[in-house]
């Protein structure tokens, strides 16, 4: 209301001077000029809306929004409207800008940008917040992406008993062989970050082989034509000593047919056979003698060299 009274009274001055005979030229303009909400009435020789802010010292950003444009020609009334840019920082990711907008709305402000969203793409504020002077607006990319992976699938172990192996052991029938699959993963990026994936596809390229062992229930055995039973068979490495006038660990004199074992594996006081030696009884321990080793008595130092050192089955006897 305030604003047509003033341009109101200048109106009427202008009829009176010229009711009055006074020479007024045509270059003469009565215009408006509102910057940032203030407004002001103004008698300006301007030609162009450009002219009239150069002439009033207005000063524009290149983000100052002006209406009409600058190059539009000035006429008696117009209201000429400056509308300041203010600084706003758009961060994407790890990257922070500061910017000027003299956009009324974060959306307005992101499509001045080149920055429509599109998809599942998040701002906030939300679209519709008006601008602020120093506001903060949060732009979150959401974009999907795709990628393959070859895995190997493992091959199984099956086991069977096998009456051809002795109890104990065990014998590969048929090797196995590993598979491949093809797995398809959907990635969610926001931003050049991943932030979830899910599978989308699976597919079995080659399926894997089982690799199938036979398990010893063989409990008969013979030697020399004589048979004897046994519970069960251990591969074993084999050494040798002989006497070095000390007595065994359970106390006995040692003879062909002691055998030193780790107590853990073989108990002292089992009965044995030992490919390649013969009957013995756990009866003696060794310092050296731990896990699958198994030391055998021999009656002389050539004894005991020519056996070294071998591996051998040694049979638990009921």
């Amino acid at each position: 209301m305030h604003r047509h009274k003033i341009f109101l009274v200048f109106l009427l001055i202008v009829l009176f001077l010229c009711a009055a005979g006074t020479k007024i030229t045509s270059c003469w303009r009565t215009v408006i000029l509102r910057v940032d909400g203030k407004e002001r009435v103004l008698i300006t020789s301007a030609r162009t809306v450009k002219e009239l802010l150069a002439k009033e010292k207005v000063f524009l950003r290149q983000e100052d929004r002006v209406e009409p444009t600058l190059d539009s020609p000035l006429v008696h009334g117009m209201l000429v409207k400056v509308k300041r840019a203010v600084p706003v920082y758009l961060v994407e990711g790890e990257k922070k800008r500061l910017l000027y907008t003299a956009a009324g709305t974060v959306e307005e402000f992101l499509c001045q940008s080149g920055l429509r969203l599109q998809g599942e793409d998040r701002v906030e504020p939300a679209p519709e917040a008006p601008i602020r002077k120093g506001m903060i607006i949060i732009l979150t990319r959401v974009t999907y992406r795709f990628t393959e992976e070859v895995r190997e699938l493992p091959c199984s172990v099956v086991e069977k008993e096998d009456p051809m192996v002795e109890k104990g052991l065990t014998r590969i029938l048929q090797e196995g062989e590993k598979g491949q699959e093809k797995i398809v993963w959907q990635l969610v990026w926001e931003n050049e970050k991943v932030v979830a994936w899910r599978m989308v596809e699976r597919k079995v390229l080659k399926e894997p082989k089982p690799r199938l062992v036979g398990v010893g229930v063989m409990q008969l055995a013979s030697r020399g034509r004589v048979p004897f039973r046994f519970k069960k068979v251990l591969q074993m490495e084999a050494t040798a000593y002989t006497w070095t006038g000390q007595r065994t660990a359970t106390g006995i004199t040692p003879r062909r047919g002691v055998v030193a074992v780790d107590p853990a594996v073989i108990p002292l006081g089992s009965r044995l056979y030992v490919e390649g030696y013969g009957y013995a009884t756990a009866a003696d321990t060794g310092g050296d003698i731990v896990g699958n080793r198994i030391d055998l008595f021999m009656e002389s130092l050539a004894d005991a060299v020519r056996w070294g050192r071998r591996r051998v089955k040694v049979y638990f006897l009921d």
